[in-house]
């Protein structure tokens, strides 16, 4: 029993422990909102809930409420004859249930075998019949080795699917790779395979379903290249539909394709005739060693995430011998719509917000504040470059008659890092501007970071020759220190000024080199300098 003693108040009490509860409710769901983020880590193998090797590949996402749906082919006792289409759930993409086996086979046609390859799957709710129907490829012997294009149903997002038709040829010919399911703005409902038209893979047909989603309603696009492909997918991103595939190697790696259309039966992006060759960051020829299988977009409540989601055939004869079986990357579009793939080896997303941002694991490579009162290490190329007490001690170009004068150090070979240094311009003539270099390979060839007394540019100087990159009115005063930072991943290129991005841009023309410091007609100093590689 609690006893109230002399003039405590027993309401204010009642008061403060509802005051409590409530701060304590309030923590609490700040730690449930912080606990939706998770990282995302390629390159390693990926464990269940229950501690056991991930295996799905080939396979399909999808989401329904806060859930993920990630079906997948288990080829884990593929020697044993045993085939198995696990299911795997999350809420937060990075904590994965095992559901088990999603298909049933026994109801299969007599000349199934346990040899047949099964796998490629999609899966859609139909709202007309209220069933999930399950599409996947089936390669027999009966066929020619190509592959059948199976239809299944199920009550259950979670299965069991059985066996209810297939095609003996979707839209006319042997199918090659099946590819993705789409619902279009206007619940028509398309998916994408390759088709052997005129030679084995040799086209791309998007293919409208029947009502019931159990058979080809029509085909609306047949794309022949002439370069065989595999894995499609297709989405839209605003009112523009992605289409994208990956190159047929078998289980190699390669890169990823897109095109671009705002009409799904015409005016493609093409490159000769070609799906265009995918930009990624930083540059990979194979997909950072992955075979494309899905973009899947993730609507949160603070943004849209698209996520490429890659196979690595580790575990299949002639195929990648890179760690791990799947691989994830997020996709970033440009101003014209145009798609670039990540390459980050770690990432966190929150799929709940519809955020990601990359997890940087970042080394010192440098760290000068020339308190020992010399520039060991620095070769100045011209100019007058001495250390000097300017409040603090400082490295100065004392002239502001030499057109350039330029002062290097570091390693040619750094590729990706932010260089940052504590500037402060002293004397203002024609043309005169100060700052920091990136990637410097000899005098005619880096990227430069300046002030002016007006604006602050990033330039590239290639074979001799200066070229503006980005650029933005900026008022410099003399005498002041101004913090520039230049931040340099791939092609992705940050300038800052005290902390605040001022200049981003993409660019490829020098990818390795040292770094150092510039000025134009002008005495200048510079201080605290640092660099930092980012992976």
């Amino acid at each position: 029993m609690l006893k109230i003693q002399g003039n405590i108040n027993p309401n204010k009490i009642f008061t403060a422990m509802l005051t409590a509860l409530f701060i304590l409710l309030l923590l609490c769901f700040a730690q449930s909102a912080k606990a939706t983020s998770a990282t995302i880590v390629n390159n390693s193998d990926w464990y269940d809930t229950d501690g056991n090797l991930i295996n799905a590949q080939g396979g399909w996402m999808m989401q329904e409420g806060n859930t993920f749906y990630w079906y997948g082919l288990d080829i884990s006792q593929k020697a044993q004859g045993i085939k198995n289409i696990k299911l795997y759930t999350s809420t937060d993409f990075k904590s994965w249930i095992n559901q088990g086996n999603v298909v049933d086979f026994s109801g299969f046609p007599a000349d199934f075998a346990s040899s047949d390859w099964v796998g490629r799957l999609v899966v859609a709710y139909n709202s007309s019949t209220s069933q999930y129907v399950m599409m996947l490829e089936w390669n027999t012997l009966e066929t020619g080795s190509r592959n059948r294009l199976v239809y299944l149903t199920s009550s259950s997002i979670n299965g069991s699917f059985t066996y209810n038709r297939y095609d003996e040829k979707p839209g006319g010919y042997k199918m090659g790779d099946l590819g993705g399911i789409f619902q279009d703005d206007d619940g028509s409902t398309y998916i994408t395979f390759t088709s052997d038209v005129s030679g084995q893979n040799d086209s791309l047909k998007i293919a409208k379903l029947a009502a019931n989603y159990l058979s080809i309603d029509s085909t609306k696009l047949t794309w022949g290249f002439g370069n065989v492909r595999e894995a499609s997918s297709l989405i839209k991103v605003g009112t523009t539909y992605l289409l994208t595939a990956s190159e047929a190697n078998y289980f190699h790696s390669t890169p990823t394709r897109y095109s671009l259309s705002t009409n799904l039966m015409s005016g493609w992006t093409k490159s000769g005739g070609d799906m265009i060759t995918m930009p990624t960051s930083p540059n990979t020829t194979n997909s950072y060693d992955t075979q494309h299988d899905q973009i899947f977009p993730i609507h949160g409540t603070n943004g849209t995430i698209y996520v490429y989601l890659g196979d690595r055939w580790s575990n299949m004869a002639n195929g990648s011998q890179g760690v791990g079986r799947n691989d994830w990357f997020p996709v970033t579009f440009d101003s014209n719509g145009v798609p670039t793939l990540n390459g980050y080896s770690s990432w966190t997303i929150d799929a709940a917000a519809g955020t990601w941002s990359p997890l940087v694991a970042t080394q010192t490579l440098l760290s000068e504040n020339f308190e020992s009162g010399n520039a060991q290490g620095w070769t100045g190329l011209n100019g007058s470059w001495s250390i000097v007490l300017d409040a603090t001690t400082a490295y100065k170009q004392s002239t502001n008659t030499a057109a350039e004068a330029v002062t290097t150090t570091g390693n040619t070979n750094w590729t990706d890092y932010n260089i940052q240094a504590d500037v402060n311009l002293k004397s203002s003539t024609n043309g005169a501007a100060s700052g920091i270099i990136g990637r410097y390979k000899d005098n005619n060839n880096y990227y430069l970071l300046r002030l002016s007394t007006n604006q602050i540019q990033l330039l590239k100087k290639v074979n001799g020759t200066f070229t503006t990159v980005a650029s933005k009115a900026y008022t410099v005063s003399l005498n002041t220190v101004y913090n520039l930072k230049l931040s340099m991943k791939g092609s992705s290129f940050v300038g800052s000024v005290n902390g605040i991005d001022e200049l981003m841009v993409n660019d490829s023309s020098i990818t390795t080199g040292k770094i150092g410091l510039r000025t134009y007609n002008q005495v200048a100093t510079f201080d605290n300098v640092q660099v930092v590689g980012v992976q």
